[in-house]
């Protein structure tokens, strides 16, 4: 088990957050425009 400081698991966090984020963004485009296309 590693020791980890809050400093360092709110870093973390963060940054899967912003990743996360990130993913969930460019899959919903992509969905968007899936539709899009689907409806033309």
């Amino acid at each position: 088990m590693l020791i980890i400081t809050p400093a360092v698991i709110t870093k973390e966090f963060s940054l899967v957050q912003s990743i996360l984020k990130t993913a969930w963004n460019v899959i919903m485009n992509i969905f968007l425009i899936g539709m899009i296309k689907n409806l033309k």
